[in-house]
C-alpha cells in the first residue's frame, strides 16, 4: 500500500518558445523539487491543459504561437479557476492586466530571477494565491502603460541583457 503521508511534487507547466532557456529552467525547477512539463507553444500547452493531471501552476511567456499567454490563462482558468499564472516575458510593455480577468498574473522581465519566481511559486502553491514578490512586477491598471529601456539590435528588435553584452564584446 503506497504511503499517502508522501506527497508528489507540484506540476508546473512551463510555455515558451525559447527551448534552450526553457529547458534551463525547467532543470533548475526541478532541481528545486517541482515537476515541470514544457510546451512549446500555446496550443501545445492548451493541449496539455485539456488533459488530466492538470499542473499546479503555470510560467509562461506572454507571446507564444499559435495561442498567446493570455489565451492559455484563459484556458487554465477555465479548468481551474485558481490556478496560479506567471508570466515570464521579455515584452512586458505588451501585458495588460485586463486581459486576464480578475486575478492578473505576476509578470517577471526576462532575465527572469530565478530564486524570486522559485520562491514565488512555492508561496503560490502553499498560499493558493500569487504573492508579491520581488523581482516580479505587480500587474499595470487597465490603460497604464509601462514601457522599460530595453537594448535593441541594428533592425529594432529586442536583445535581452545576455545578448546586449555578447553584442557590446
Amino acid at each position: 500500500m503506497p504511503d499517502s503521508s508522501v506527497s508528489r511534487p507540484h506540476l508546473v507547466l512551463l510555455v515558451d518558445d525559447d527551448l534552450r532557456t526553457s529547458r534551463r529552467m525547467a532543470e533548475m525547477l526541478r532541481e528545486d523539487g517541482f515537476a515541470v512539463e514544457l510546451a512549446r507553444d500555446g496550443a501545445a500547452a492548451v493541449a496539455r491543459l485539456a488533459r488530466f493531471p492538470l499542473p499546479d501552476a503555470i510560467v509562461t511567456e506572454l507571446n507564444t504561437a499559435h495561442a498567446d499567454g493570455t489565451a492559455i490563462s484563459h484556458f487554465a482558468r477555465a479548468r481551474n479557476p485558481h490556478m496560479p499564472i506567471i508570466v515570464a516575458t521579455g515584452y512586458p510593455h505588451l501585458f495588460h492586466a485586463a486581459d486576464f480577468g480578475a486575478e492578473a498574473p505576476l509578470v517577471f522581465t526576462k532575465p527572469v530571477d530565478y530564486a524570486s519566481l522559485r520562491d514565488t511559486l512555492r508561496a503560490a502553491l502553499r498560499d493558493g494565491a500569487l504573492p508579491t514578490a520581488a523581482g516580479a512586477e505587480i500587474a499595470p491598471e487597465p490603460g497604464e502603460v509601462r514601457l522599460e529601456s530595453t537594448p535593441q539590435d541594428d533592425t529594432g528588435n529586442a536583445l535581452s541583457r545576455a545578448q546586449a553584452v555578447r553584442a557590446v564584446r
